[in-house]
C-alpha cells in the first residue's frame, strides 16, 4: 500500500440510507486523515444542496480542495452537488455502491415494515448491507454503532429517505467536467449489486478508465466498500495524484 504519511486533502462524507457519517468509525479513511474527515449529520435526503455548498467551500478555504464521497444513496446528491460546484473545490469525486435507480415497488416492503417496527427493518437492513464483509466489521458495528443509528431515525424520516431513493434515478454518470471521478460497486452487495450500477456515458476500457478521467472498479465486498483494503488502495493511489481540474 502506498505510503500515507502526508495525506493532508479532507474528506467531505454524504452518508447512504439508515446511515450517518458514524460508519466511517470502522474505516481505515478514519485513521488516515483523522481530523479532516466532515459531513453533515442530518438526513442527507433532507439537507438543502445550500448547506452542502457552503460546508465544503468552507473546508476547501481552510483545507483545499475535498475528495466528495457520496456513498449509496449519498451518492446521488454527490453527483448532484458535483454538477453545480466548481471544480477547484473537489479534488475527486467518490460515488459508492451506487444503483442506478429504486421504483415505489423496490422499497414497498420496506416502507410497510417501517410502520410496524422501523428497528427491525434497520437491523436487518444492516446486516444485509455487511454481507460480503469481515464478520468482525459487523460485530464492531453492533457493538458501537447500531444503537446510536437506531434512536437517531424516526419513522417518518426513515420513509422520506426512501421516496426519495425513487425519484433520484441515475441511469447514467456523466462525470462532471474537470472533476476526476471514481465509481465503486462491491463484487457481494445485495443492495446495489454491480449489475445494477448505473451506465458509465463514453463506457470504460479494460483497465477502467475513459477519457474524461473516470475510473470504475468492482471491489470484492458488500455494500460498504470504504471499508476494504482494496478501497483503500484506489483511494491513496487518487489522493496522490497532484491534478485537481484536469
Amino acid at each position: 500500500m502506498p505510503d500515507n504519511s502526508k495525506l493532508n486533502t479532507p474528506i467531505f462524507f454524504i452518508s447512504g440510507w439508515g446511515f450517518n457519517s458514524k460508519i466511517l468509525e470502522l474505516s481505515p479513511l478514519s485513521f488516515i486523515l483523522k481530523d479532516k474527515v466532515f459531513s453533515i449529520d442530518a438526513p442527507p435526503w433532507s439537507t438543502p444542496i445550500d448547506r452542502y455548498i457552503f460546508f465544503i467551500k468552507e473546508i476547501k478555504r481552510r483545507f483545499g480542495p475535498v475528495h466528495l464521497i457520496g456513498w449509496s444513496l449519498g451518492a446521488n446528491i454527490a453527483l448532484k452537488l458535483t454538477s453545480i460546484m466548481a471544480c477547484d473545490s473537489i479534488k475527486a469525486l467518490w460515488l459508492l455502491a451506487v444503483r442506478r435507480g429504486y421504483t415505489k415497488e423496490d422499497v414497498k416492503g420496506m416502507v410497510h415494515g417501517i410502520k410496524k417496527d422501523y428497528r427491525a427493518v434497520l437491523r436487518a437492513f444492516y446486516r444485509k448491507c455487511f454481507k460480503g464483509h469481515d464478520i468482525n466489521d459487523y460485530r464492531a458495528f453492533k457493538d458501537i454503532i447500531e444503537d446510536t443509528l437506531l434512536e437517531g431515525f424516526s419513522q417518518g424520516s426513515l420513509i422520506t429517505g426512501l421516496n426519495y431513493l425513487t425519484t433520484s434515478s441515475i441511469p447514467v454518470i456523466i462525470p462532471p467536467i474537470g472533476v476526476k471521478t471514481i465509481v465503486i460497486n462491491g463484487r457481494f452487495d445485495r443492495i446495489a449489486p454491480p449489475s445494477l450500477a448505473p451506465e458509465i456515458a463514453g463506457g470504460v476500457n479494460d483497465r477502467g478508465y475513459n477519457d474524461t478521467f473516470l475510473y470504475q472498479k468492482t471491489l470484492n465486498c458488500g455494500h460498504l466498500p470504504f471499508l476494504s483494503r482494496e478501497f483503500m488502495e484506489v483511494f491513496l493511489r487518487i489522493e496522490k495524484a497532484d491534478t485537481t481540474c484536469l
